[in-house]
């Protein structure tokens, strides 16, 4: 068995067009099935930025 299961490219819907799972609920099912260490690698348009709404850039 693998000791590190890991996934290398992973898009979630809160800032990538390229998937329609939340974060949230993409890293829980990674982790259900196994998974140590996934890399996400959204896409971050401004559009998709503006719709987190009035937080700190650090926080988007």
């Amino acid at each position: 068995m693998n000791k590190y299961l890991t996934e290398l490219h992973l898009h979630t819907k809160e800032s990538s067009s390229c998937s329609q799972i939340p974060a949230k609920e993409m890293i829980q099912e990674y982790k259900k099935q196994g998974y140590s260490t996934i890399v996400i690698t959204d896409h971050c348009s401004k559009s998709k930025m503006d719709r987190l709404g009035d937080i700190s850039g650090k926080r988007k």
